[in-house]
């Protein structure tokens, strides 16, 4: 359900910006509350999957399956079939926008591209690190720190590599799976909200084409499928491997 989860996600917050927006909210604060608002629902689904999983014993093909149906039905609904457009303006310069701007020899800029050059400079105005890419490595170098170094991680590890055995030691491993697959959810709603930044729209079917990519990722980065073992900053890798040979 991942890659559906990623549509939904874009949907939500697209539609939240605009809609609010267009009732008179300022720009910043319409994004804000459309990027919040897809996360904090995006956690549902892989609640209902973790809960179908560690409670009621479902399969976990089967409960994701059947999300990826239910996500991607309910992202068609609210945006009628069609990709939302027309965006807040700011948008872009937050999605396309870079952390540092460099113009050799002359000045260096945090954040914002510097004003009133000239066309000449702007040929030469170096952009340095995408800030959809500052994003993703802030919450890729949190949550690596909690799987290397926390608790919740070496639960996690235990309870992927030997379930039975987590339970034994005093895991709860019901509880564990839910908050599991809610960080999943929560990552697959994060790419949808940095799908809105970098395309301005969002569509139903934005993820779809990446179902494969991010279960390929995960185990070119040495992730086991019978689980317990892999890393974050593997995973990391093995997308970058992908993106490199497309």
């Amino acid at each position: 359900s991942i890659g559906f989860m990623v549509g939904f996600s874009s949907v939500v917050s697209a539609k939240v910006m605009v809609d609010l927006w267009a009732a008179g909210f300022s720009q910043p604060l319409a994004i804000t509350i459309g990027i919040l608002t897809a996360l904090l629902l995006g956690l549902i689904p892989g609640f209902i999957n973790g809960f179908l999983v560690a409670k009621l014993r479902v399969p976990p093909f089967i409960a994701t399956f059947g999300m990826y149906g239910i996500a991607y039905g309910f992202a068609e609904i609210i945006c009628n079939n069609v990709p939302i457009h027309k965006l807040p303006t700011s948008l872009g310069s937050l999605g396309h926008g870079y952390l540092f701007y460099w113009l050799p020899g002359k000045i260096l800029s945090f954040l914002g591209k510097p004003e009133n050059l000239s066309r000449e400079e702007l040929k030469h105005l170096v952009s340095i690190i995408p800030n959809v890419t500052v994003i993703a490595f802030i919450f890729i170098g949190i949550f690596a720190f909690i799987l290397a170094k926390t608790k919740f991680g070496q639960h996690t590890y235990a309870i992927g590599g030997n379930i039975n055995a987590a339970e034994r030691a005093g895991v709860n491993v019901k509880v564990h799976l839910i908050k599991v697959y809610m960080i999943s959810s929560f990552f697959a709603s994060l790419a949808g909200v940095m799908y809105v930044l970098q395309f301005i729209t969002g569509r139903a079917p934005a993820g779809s084409a990446r179902l494969l990519d991010a279960v390929v990722a995960v185990v070119i980065g040495g992730a086991s499928l019978g689980g317990g073992k892999g890393t974050i900053m593997g995973t990391v890798i093995g997308a970058l491997i992908i993106g490199v040979l497309e």
